[in-house]
């Protein structure tokens, strides 16, 4: 198995599948994430990261959508105190969060994150079985 480089880091194909499906499933939530106010506020790293996923995934995704993607941007202990502090709360400021798996399961750990409901996700049978996670 041969590594990619991918934004100029270095993934094997496991962690691109996993991405890719990540990807996916955050493509599908505008519709229900903050159809009220027609915003998804996305937080993630910025810089480089923050540019090439907006001009490579959310452009694509959203060009024709009415939804505004607001980017709420942070180093990773912000954002999981963030996510901390909001739990108790009726709706969290942010809709969707990019983690790595380590702060991902963290956050699962501590109850921060939602389960997604895998039969409203039209392209969920797209997903590799062995990188469904809760």
């Amino acid at each position: 198995m041969t590594d990619q480089s991918i934004f100029g880091h270095v993934m094997d194909r496991r962690r691109l599948i996993a991405s890719a499906a990540v990807l996916g499933a955050a493509a599908l939530l505008p519709g229900i994430a903050r159809a009220q106010s027609g915003e998804l506020v996305v937080s993630n790293w910025g810089g480089d990261w923050n540019e090439r996923i907006a001009k490579g995934f959310e452009a694509p995704a959203f060009t024709a959508s009415a939804m505004r993607i607001i980017h709420d941007l942070a180093p990773v202990p912000e954002r999981k105190a963030k996510l901390l502090a909001e739990r108790r709360l009726p709706r969290s400021s942010v809709d969707v969060t990019w983690l790595s798996d380590a702060d991902a399961y963290e956050m699962s750990a501590q109850g921060v994150l939602e389960t997604l409901n895998m039969s409203r996700i039209p392209s969920a049978s797209h997903i590799i079985e062995k990188l469904r996670r809760p």
